[in-house]
């Protein structure tokens, strides 16, 4: 019976890909009111553009001003995606829709980038006209990035026999021609990938390599940044798990025994790379992948880790953990290190020698390294590493804290909407696993416990305002945290030029912010 299953799903899924016939699409507009400027006690008004199915996601192409629109329904319990739906290409300008195609989304991936649009089915990427939606080209090429400015994209080469390779193409995105290839190891996925300059990408994946965009030359490091036949413990809690840039969208295997991200950030300056692996921390030429030094981790000790720079010295906290899949896995050891940035020598070497400790989160302030367990803060010197304070939580029903959260998370105090560190500048704060967030302040004691219900978060700015949101509603604060405006807006909104834009079932909304705003400003003449 499965395979049976399999079949029908196979010919679908080649039946759609290569028969996508364009469709007509029905886009109905009519204005609505989906807020109120609270200055001028006015409403703002919107555009709801209705089409025939629920939009599933959207994305706008900031240089054509396209939104591309996956249109896909719920089943009949609203449990699960139909397979089957179309793909859209809309002009908010007109109101009018370019394009459609039927698409079956069981096996064909939408990746959307400025100024190009792709199809993924089978190891295939297929190149769409944006005007048209006809196919332009395929290749056997699992394309990753692509640089609108020097129309090429880079991926994967794709064999039917064996799947995926270790060849990196470079693709002409006008053409669909490969420009250059060269081998670049992606066993354990990637980590990092950001550019040094218009042409060059650094790419950390088992080490970091340059890649010329035009050429595909440059230079490589090569490092372990992973483990295989892992046979450790896996800890329970994996919420908040971010898997960095790309990670496991290309592995090898992604079988139960393989830890990734074994691996620390990646810092630069004006010539140079500062890295780390489970193995060693590096310091490398930024030009031409030269080591200037290198320093060893003990072995079995290293893990996924993290950097911090100042004048003199590189600093690392080595976590103890890294991710098996979604989840967390204990490996290494948790220990925190500083190292003279001209020349490598190792300052000190802090060993956490709890057992069964992890860091799950880690803050500098201050001259502190600030690391949070599951079930305790401990507080380290940055000039030598020695411990100054440790401070033990202890909550009921298995709750424990799980990281500090950033200036993103916003509250209503005193009829004005305020960030955390604006109201508690020298606070910590804490994340929960109940998803409450904690005030700590300097002695770790805490202050405030803010319940989930109450928290807001920084969603965008526009026009010297910030737009906090909070479940489907946005408020418009001005830089004293007054509210100047309401709206319905869920989270997944984007702000773009004047424009906000977000989805609601069936419907894309549109709402022009800045009239929305002069409305505001002539009330209050």
């Amino acid at each position: 019976m499965k395979k049976i299953i399999s079949i029908i799903v196979l010919f679908l899924a080649l039946h759609f890909a290569a028969h996508a016939q364009p469709v007509s699409i029905t886009v109905l507009s009519n204005e609505q009111t989906f807020g109120t400027n609270i200055i001028s006690n006015t409403e703002i008004k919107g555009v709801l553009y209705t089409f025939p199915q629920r939009v599933h996601d959207f994305y706008l192409d900031t240089e054509t001003g396209y939104i591309t629109l996956q249109l896909r329904n719920l089943s009949r319990n609203g449990k699960y995606l139909d397979n089957t739906g179309k793909l859209v290409q809309f002009d908010p300008k007109t109101g009018i829709a370019a394009w459609g195609r039927e698409m079956y989304y069981a096996s064909n991936v939408v990746q959307n980038f400025n100024n190009n649009l792709i199809t993924g089915f089978g190891g295939k990427s297929t190149s769409l006209d944006l005007n048209t939606g006809n196919n332009l080209w395929t290749i056997k090429n699992g394309i990753i990035m692509v640089n609108s400015a020097a129309d090429i994209g880079i991926g994967y080469r794709y064999k039917s026999t064996s799947g995926y390779t270790n060849e990196l193409q470079g693709i002409d995105m006008r053409t669909g021609a490969v420009k250059w290839e060269r081998l670049l190891e992606r066993d354990y996925g990637w980590n990092e990938a950001f550019y040094i300059n218009d042409s060059t990408l650094i790419v950390a994946s088992s080490g970091l390599h340059a890649v010329n965009l035009r050429t595909g030359k440059g230079w490589d490091y090569h490092a372990l940044t992973g483990k295989k036949d892992y046979t450790g413990m896996v800890a329970a809690n994996a919420a908040g798990l971010a898997l960095g840039l790309l990670t496991g969208t290309f592995m090898v295997t992604s079988g139960h025994d393989v830890v990734t991200d074994l691996v620390s950030n990646t810092l630069i300056d004006s010539a140079y790379i500062y890295f780390a692996t489970r193995d060693e921390i590096v310091k490398l030429n930024k030009n031409t992948g030269q080591l200037v030094w290198h320093y060893p981790i003990p072995e079995d000790m290293g893990s996924q880790s993290a950097l911090y720079l100042d004048d003199n010295s590189v600093y690392m906290v080595n976590t103890g953990l890294g991710n098996l899949g979604v989840r967390k896995a204990k490996i290494g050891e948790p220990f925190v290190a500083a190292f003279n940035r001209e020349t490598g020598v190792q300052k000190y070497f802090s060993f956490i020698k709890e057992k069964e400790l992890q860091i799950l989160s880690h803050e500098v302030v201050n001259d502190k390294i600030y690391l949070l367990f599951r079930d305790k803060i401990m507080v380290c010197d940055m000039a030598d590493g020695q411990r100054l304070a440790t401070k033990d939580f202890d909550f009921e029903n298995k709750i424990g804290l799980e990281y500090f959260t950033g200036s993103n998370i916003f509250i209503e105090r005193e009829n004005k909407v305020m960030a955390l560190f604006e109201l508690w500048p020298e606070n910590l704060f804490v994340v929960t696993t109940d998803g409450k967030v904690l005030s700590i302040n300097s002695q770790l004691e805490i202050e405030e416990t803010i319940e989930k219900e109450a928290l807001m978060f920084y969603h965008n700015q526009y026009s010297g305002y910030r737009l906090i949101s909070k479940a489907d509603k946005c408020s418009v604060i001005d830089e004293s945290g007054n509210r100047v405006a309401e709206l319905k807006a869920t989270p997944g909104a984007i702000v773009n030029g004047d424009f906000l834009y977000d989805k609601s079932d069936k419907a894309l909304i549109v709402v022009n912010l800045k009239e929305a705003l002069e409305v505001r400003v002539e009330g209050g003449r």
